[in-house]
């Protein structure tokens, strides 16, 4: 009697590695316009009002 323990778990990781594969470019397609609207609505003006906290004055772009 063979034993298939170490066979059998190969075959399936391969079968989920293939699968996993073939849903990141779908996933990806689905999750681009997200993480840019992300950036765009938060991330950048976050970091435009920690550049900002640390002028002076923010007219003449003096840092203080």
């Amino acid at each position: 009697m063979k034993k298939w323990g170490f066979w059998r778990g190969y075959l399936l990781t391969k079968k989920i590695k293939k699968w996993i594969r073939q849903d990141t470019s779908a996933a990806l397609m689905f999750l681009g316009p997200s993480v840019c609207g992300f950036a765009l609505f938060y991330l950048i003006p976050f970091a435009m009002s920690v550049f900002d906290s640390f002028m002076d004055n923010s007219v003449d772009n003096v840092f203080g």
